[in-house]
């Protein structure tokens, strides 16, 4: 038995209504937020320059360029929101892990790229959650030199 015609007309928009949300869904299940980003401390900082996955993982400060020349954390590139936008993302693909941080744990701009650089399809990235300021709080040295890209 077929379905009337009127049925099959009113039933249309709730197919299509319901198909939208399923599609949406989907792609909302891997979207990364605040809460979902996976965030270190100066500790795994120091773990991740000098040990075993020193030369694996990229140290991203996402501060203005005056900001990272008078100081950073050692061998971290400056990196720009405004650059991953524009398309200067040659190179990151090499390293197995990315460390993104800003001035303080409240940096948006470092959030924001960690968020950013996730939903490029980049699976190990990492917020360094106290950012700048905690790297000199623990006493850790600060560098003016600016790292050759690798």
């Amino acid at each position: 038995m077929r379905p009337s015609p009127s049925i099959s007309r009113r039933l249309l928009p709730l197919i299509t209504l319901l198909s939208l949300f399923v599609a949406l869904s989907a792609a909302c299940s891997n979207a990364t937020n605040d809460a979902t980003l996976t965030r270190i401390k100066a500790s795994d900082m120091l773990d991740r320059l000098q040990g075993r996955d020193s030369g694996r993982t990229l140290i991203l400060d996402s501060r203005p360029p005056e900001q990272y020349r008078a100081g950073h954390i050692p061998s971290a590139v400056n990196l720009r929101l405004e650059d991953l936008a524009t398309g200067r993302t040659s190179g990151l693909d090499q390293y197995s892990s990315i460390v993104v941080y800003g001035q303080n744990p409240a940096s948006a701009t470092a959030v924001a790229m960690a968020k950013r650089l996730v939903s490029m399809g980049y699976r190990d990235v990492r917020l360094f959650d106290g950012g700048y300021d905690a790297w000199l709080r623990s006493g850790q040295p600060a560098s003016t030199t600016t790292p050759r890209q690798r």
